[in-house]
């Protein structure tokens, strides 16, 4: 209830910081020549994920939704709610270039058990995962601080998770995924060269493997697998303009 309650007033006071900026002449984001540094999907919302496993006829499915204020949850946080880097490009008035890219990686982690007052310890489970998501968009300045601007675009995620067992064994799962990415956001722009981002974001995917591989006994066994996530979220982020 903090939590909403703290969103609720940083959004409060962004709108109530943008009325005396109305007063300044009409919000030129997107103007010819400009670039637009992002912080995207900051603040996740809501979220909504379902994964496919498999062909028409053998599949898995699976769903699941989360809301959240001023963080995610981070037990169910996916590579779409990860905050992404972006820069875009104003090519001519109003329409912008660009694209945004995401990575992170465990450095380590250990699991430690004692028994019968031996302690025995083993790295524990390692994650990485990168991407990137070229796009084009339009921006509208609706009054003098609030403007929409709508992108569109393909992506591509990659994540993989390594687990270490006894006597150096190894089990690695990966999965990668090619998407369309929908992204209509409303900036809300309090003072010059500032914004606040928020709205939905949609990754419809077009295509993707999930593979698992493990070592044992130097002996490597591998397996693959038809693999999709649908995401659909409200997100907020923050951007600068120059």
């Amino acid at each position: 209830m903090r939590r909403m309650i703290l969103t609720v007033g940083v959004l409060g006071a962004a709108l109530l910081a943008a009325s005396p900026a109305s007063a300044q002449g009409k919000l030129d984001l997107g103007e010819k020549g400009q670039f637009i540094l992002s912080a995207d999907r900051l603040m996740p919302l809501f979220s909504y994920q379902s994964f496919k496993t498999g062909d028409d006829n053998n599949s898995d499915s699976t769903s699941s939704s989360n809301i959240s204020f001023v963080t995610s949850n981070l037990t169910h946080r996916t590579v779409f709610d990860v905050p992404r880097l972006a820069l875009d490009y104003a090519v001519i008035d109003s329409l912008t270039v660009g694209g945004s890219v995401f990575v992170g990686f465990d450095v380590g982690s250990d699991v430690t058990q004692k028994r019968n007052g031996t302690s025995t310890s083993t790295d524990g489970a390692k994650t990485n995962f990168f991407g990137f998501a070229p796009r084009v968009g339009y921006v509208l300045n609706l009054t003098h601080n609030i403007a929409f601007w709508p992108r569109g675009g393909l992506s591509y995620i990659r994540r993989s998770t390594t687990i270490k067992g006894q006597n150096d064994a190894e089990e690695t799962t990966s999965a990668n995924q090619f998407a369309l990415d929908i992204e209509p956001m409303f900036v809300i722009s309090p003072a010059q060269h500032f914004g606040i981002t928020i709205g939905p974001n949609i990754d419809i995917p077009l295509t993707g493997t999930a593979k698992n591989e493990r070592k044992a006994n130097g002996r490597t066994d591998s397996s693959s697998v038809d693999s999709t996530q649908f995401y659909f979220g409200i997100n907020a982020g923050l951007l600068g303009y120059f």
